[in-house]
């Protein structure tokens, strides 16, 4: 299972090393950088997680840094530092995507508070790139005629229509949807019923059918199912 990673990118030794101190007490995996150019060239930005990030700093600035990241289409969440109260700075990076930007005099507690809420949206984003992902693997693992079978069934028809429709038996029809339901127990596993998992399907397959199918195999809503 993928944990989420707090990076602190700061040229100041002690500025880091107290920050990483303390949210590691908090239970949170840290690694530190003392340059923008480390960081782009060390970290593993799939992970998911939250940045850190001093504002000002040699060679490149955070603010220079947050424009790469941003052209780089990096979805970290960037929690600013400054060392002072720099009010149009702040505009400017929370305009460009920053989560939060915090003076380095602010309360731990504080800092806490932000690297928690930018750790939980990052998890919650990659966990949705992943479900995307599930779902697309367990629709195109269907076959063809499993495929037409859930477009029926998305429609509301019973068995013996799909099978008209299809040019097969009841029978037939009723064997690819126990199929669905039992050979391929993954789909309960990744399809709790929900709208929210009815979207993300609804996105991935490319129209309303396949979501439907897969809303009706899971939550036991099942008209014209096997045993009917």
């Amino acid at each position: 299972m993928t944990t989420p990673l707090v990076r602190i990118v700061d040229d100041d030794a002690d500025a880091r090393s107290s920050s990483s101190f303390f949210l590691s007490m908090m239970g949170l995996e840290i690694k530190e950088y003392d340059s923008a150019y480390r960081f782009l060239e060390e970290d593993d930005m799939n992970r998911p997680g939250c940045i850190i990030l001093d504002v000002r700093m040699p060679d490149m600035t955070g603010m220079e840094l947050q424009v790469k990241l941003n052209q780089k289409d990096c979805r970290l969440p960037i929690i600013f530092l400054s060392g002072h109260g720099e009010l149009d700075m702040a505009v400017h990076a929370l305009k460009r995507g920053a989560s939060d930007f915090l003076q380095k005099s602010a309360k731990p507690e504080r800092l806490l508070a932000a690297v928690k809420k930018a750790v939980t949206a990052s998890m919650e984003e990659y966990e949705s790139g992943n479900e995307i992902e599930t779902l697309r693997k367990i629709y195109d693992s269907l076959t063809p005629r499993e495929k037409e079978v859930v477009l029926g069934v998305a429609k509301g028809e019973l068995n013996k229509v799909i099978g008209y429709n299809l040019g097969i038996s009841e029978r037939t029809v009723k064997m690819h949807r126990a199929n669905l339901c039992s050979t391929r127990p993954h789909h309960r596993l990744y399809f709790p019923a929900g709208p929210y998992r009815l979207q993300r399907l609804c996105e991935v397959a490319g129209g309303p059918e396949a979501p439907r199918l897969f809303r009706r195999q899971l939550s036991g809503y099942d008209p014209g199912g096997p045993s009917g």
